[in-house]
């Protein structure tokens, strides 16, 4: 009797060992399966072909919904150029946000938030920098001409260096140059 209880009790440990080990294969089938559709659907929406490039914009979490946020990450850059957003910047980033047609939902919108409340990892502009280098010559040049636009009206906004010294502080103006090279 003892030994058909404890046969009974090895066989419902293995089978819920068995039970884990299909749930965690069928949870990282479906998050491959999840990654393979969100690159396949901004490999869509951008034309962008780069096997890396996807994995990495997928990775910071940049999907065909988040576009319009991960094209305005110069602005976000140039406002946290001196460390801060202060709230002059962060009213003229949200607003050519707005006038470049970022939703005010979704998720686009919570990732543009999240890099006005704590500045986007380094990754993020270098991946942006990688997205405009797949872009074609004339959709480069009307992007240029818009970001750096954008960029120029958010640096004006902080009012320079304690608002004394001109309209574009020296890290702004880094920027700025930084910005423009990467259109290069």
């Amino acid at each position: 009797m003892d030994e058909r209880i404890l046969n009974n009790r090895r066989a419902a440990l293995e089978d819920a060992f068995f039970a884990r080990q299909n749930d965690a294969l069928l949870r990282r089938l479906r998050e491959a399966d999840g990654a393979r559709s969100r690159k396949e659907s901004l490999s869509a929406a951008t034309g962008i072909k780069d096997e890396a490039l996807l994995q990495q914009l997928d990775s910071l979490g940049i999907d065909a919904d988040a576009l319009i946020a991960f094209a305005l990450v110069p602005l976000v850059r140039v406002a946290w150029a001196d460390g801060s957003i202060d709230s002059n910047e962060r009213r003229a980033v949200l607003s050519r946000a707005q006038a470049a047609g970022l939703p005010a939902q979704g998720t686009g919108r919570k990732l543009f938030e999240n890099w006005l409340a704590e500045p986007p990892p380094p990754a993020v502009f270098s991946a942006w920098k990688a997205y405009i280098g797949t872009l074609g010559d004339e959709r480069r040049d009307l992007l240029k001409a818009e970001i750096l636009d954008r960029t120029r009206a958010v640096a004006a906004a902080a009012g320079g260096f304690l608002g004394m010294l001109g309209t574009v502080s020296p890290a702004e103006e880094r920027v700025l140059r930084e910005v423009e090279a990467a259109f290069e």
